[in-house]
C-alpha cells in the first residue's frame, strides 16, 4: 500500500489519470464494477498495478493506493 497526502490538491480522479499516463503503470481501479490489481493477473508482468484509490477517512488531502 502506498500512502499520498497532497494537502487538499487533486482527488482520485485526478490521482488516476496522472498515474494511468506514467510509463510502467497500470491502473485498475473501477470500484463499480469490481476492478481491482490481483495477484494473478499480474504475475509475470514488469508493470506495477495500482488500484483501490480512496481518500483517507481522517486525514483531508491524504489517499490511499
Amino acid at each position: 500500500m502506498l500512502y499520498d497526502s497532497n494537502g487538499g490538491g487533486p482527488g482520485p480522479a485526478d490521482l488516476r489519470a496522472v498515474l494511468a499516463q506514467a510509463p510502467g503503470i497500470v491502473v485498475q481501479d473501477d470500484p463499480a464494477r469490481q476492478v481491482y490489481p490481483q495477484p494473478l493477473t499480474a504475475t509475470g508482468h514488469r508493470a506495477v498495478y495500482v488500484g483501490r484509490i480512496r481518500a483517507d477517512a481522517k486525514i483531508p488531502g491524504s489517499y490511499h493506493l
